[in-house]
């Protein structure tokens, strides 16, 4: 027969009360925690977008009532995106989903594939929002349709299911909009004394921005999808931006750049760096303003403004 130890019992009181007292912090503590973040998440919408300048342009608007994101980031190429487990959690917890629509971002299609999201999903390319410039779903490189396209949207979409925050979604807009037009005018000018404007890009991004500032596209080194041109391909581009005093490549950073710097000592150009998509974490190209100055200044230096 085994015999347990005999413990007295004010030991065992106070083994007890150690016991409470431990068991009490320990509430306190997940207590004092997980208050703030319910009731901040409970404050703010929930608005999950494809790209980042997508969620710049949802928290403009949005400010304090929504709490935007995004899905791919930094020197993720929008074409390469591959989900995360987070983002799988953040998708299933949005109250909104935006994306361009299309085949830029028509993955965020196949990723609900057979789920049910409690979001409302809007694509902006199939909310009344036409492709143009040769269909080039790079759309939001465009001030303009930023603000009289993409806007209307998104205070449709962020009313519908925050009714009572509707009449600030809307004020918000008409401040954004004036934004948005002082953006296309700064653009122009950072760009009214360019000596060319023919430009010579990596990757196909840049249409809307040109046509929206009266640019044109030499060609471009890769046509996407990872596709080196073929020899002839190549042999032409080197002609064409010869033979159009191209003095700089632009590059982004989404990109393996080194197929650009060899056609670039070819020609005898310059890299330049732009970027169609930003960073929401960066101060230069975090904001959607910022984002689209840093490009038109980049676009300055490749047409001959400034030294590249």
């Amino acid at each position: 027969m085994v015999m347990e130890p005999v413990i007295p019992t004010s030991a065992k009181l106070r083994s007890v009360s150690r016991l409470a007292r431990v068991c009490t912090w320990l509430v306190g503590l997940a207590v004092a925690f997980a208050a703030p973040v319910q009731s901040a998440s409970a404050a703010k919408l929930s608005v999950v977008t494809t790209i980042a300048p997508l969620a710049m342009l949802v928290q403009d608007l949005g400010g304090d009532h929504v709490e935007a994101s995004s899905l791919v980031t930094g020197a993720t190429s929008v074409h390469a995106y591959e989900p995360a487990p987070s983002d799988l959690m953040r998708i299933a917890g949005a109250d909104l989903l935006v994306s361009i629509g299309g085949e830029l971002d028509g993955w965020l299609d196949k990723l609900l594939v057979g789920k049910k999201p409690a979001a409302v999903v809007v694509h902006l390319l199939d909310d009344g929002v036409a492709a143009s410039a040769s269909e080039d779903p790079h759309v939001w490189l465009d001030p303009v349709w930023g603000r009289d396209r993409a806007l209307p949207s998104l205070v449709r979409a962020l009313s519908a299911i925050d009714k009572p925050g509707a009449p600030q979604y809307e004020a918000s807009a008409r401040r954004v909009a004036d934004g948005l037009t002082n953006l296309e005018e700064d653009i122009r000018a950072i760009l009214a004394d360019a000596p060319a404007r023919g430009f010579l890009a990596f990757h196909p991004a840049w249409s809307w921005f040109g046509a929206r500032f009266d640019l044109h596209p030499v060609g471009v080194v890769e046509e996407g999808g990872g596709t080196e041109p073929g020899a002839g391909a190549l042999a032409a581009l080197l002609d064409a931006a010869r033979a159009s005093g191209i003095r700089a490549i632009l590059i982004e950073p989404q990109m393996d750049p080194r197929l650009a710097r060899t056609v670039a000592s070819e020609i005898g150009a310059a890299v330049v760096l732009v970027d169609p998509l930003g960073d929401l974490g960066s101060v230069d190209r975090g904001s959607y303003r910022n984002l689209m100055l840093f490009n038109a200044h980049g676009f300055a230096r490749a047409l001959g403004s400034v030294r590249p």
